[in-house]
């Protein structure tokens, strides 16, 4: 029996901190792109994988930070490391975040030429006033720009992020970017609502009162009406924050909610053999 298992990788690279994010990043330090990708090679051949022989690696997910910021030579390097090392033939889904605006119609191009069939994209918000909150530095138009240029490469399968609960905003605004995000038909769709976590700017800024949260009625409200409105459209909920098509639910993220195994690479990744986790510092 070959049990299903996932490879994660951490890019931590990124050109804004974003007030609410409380994954690993790091901004103004692209010139170590380079260096950090032979790292993540010497990781990756490092592993010692003898004890867990009956494993079938179905997906690979490259999550950050921002992995639209390295380039596509840098992913074949990085793919071809993988591939000496555990047997990809069994591959369905390899996934790269992207952030809007920031991944060119080439760069898709070049990055489905090797392999990547599952982008999901950071759109977070289509009103400005809210992505500025956020401190996103793309607009509406990067984002529709951005998922049609994904279309366009040849990517059939495609996650949009969306973030809802954010301070100062309507019920209305939400409903009208999940209507928009609707009308582009990705395959799934993410929405998360805006938590505090420790360790960011917006904790720091809650802490203070400087920003007060939305109540959780509306919350809530905001909650069930993403819920409904993406059902209606034939984007079935198959887990708290995510909604897809039928046959189009994130095997990767299914791995995490199943127990399955998944190795880590790259600064905090973290990793399951079945038995036991660890995670990087």
């Amino acid at each position: 029996y070959m049990q299903e298992s996932g490879i994660y990788i951490h890019i931590p690279f990124c050109k804004i901190k974003c007030i609410y994010c409380d994954f690993y990043s790091i901004t103004n330090k692209e010139s170590m792109i380079s260096k950090f990708v032979e790292s993540l090679i010497d990781e990756i051949n490092y592993l010692n994988i003898d004890s867990t022989p009956n494993l079938k690696i179905n997906t690979i997910f490259f999550g950050g930070g921002t992995p639209s910021l390295l380039d596509a030579k840098s992913y074949e390097k990085i793919i071809g490391a993988l591939n000496k090392k555990f047997n990809l033939s069994s591959l369905e889904e390899m996934t790269l975040e992207a952030n809007p605006g920031e991944c060119n119609l080439n760069l898709l191009k070049n990055l489905k030429k090797i392999g990547f069939n599952r982008l999901s994209i950071g759109v977070q918000s289509l009103h400005q006033a809210h992505l500025k909150f956020l401190s996103r530095i793309h607009s509406e138009k990067d984002s529709i720009d951005t998922f049609k240029d994904a279309v366009a490469a040849g990517f059939e399968n495609i996650n949009t992020d969306l973030i809802y609960n954010i301070p100062n905003q309507s019920l209305s605004e939400w409903k009208k970017d999940l209507s928009k995000i609707v009308d582009l038909q990705p395959t799934h769709i993410s929405a998360y609502s805006l938590t505090v976590e420790k360790n960011t700017a917006l904790y720091s800024l809650t802490k203070n009162n400087s920003i007060i949260m939305p109540a959780e009625d509306i919350e809530i409200e905001m909650f069930n009406n993403c819920k409904s409105i993406l059902e209606n459209n034939n984007y079935p909920q198959y887990e708290i924050s995510n909604y897809s098509k039928i046959g189009f639910e994130c095997k990767h993220n299914l791995h995490y909610w199943k127990m399955n195994p998944y190795f880590a690479f790259g600064p905090s990744a973290n990793g399951f053999d079945g038995k036991k986790r660890w995670n990087n510092i």
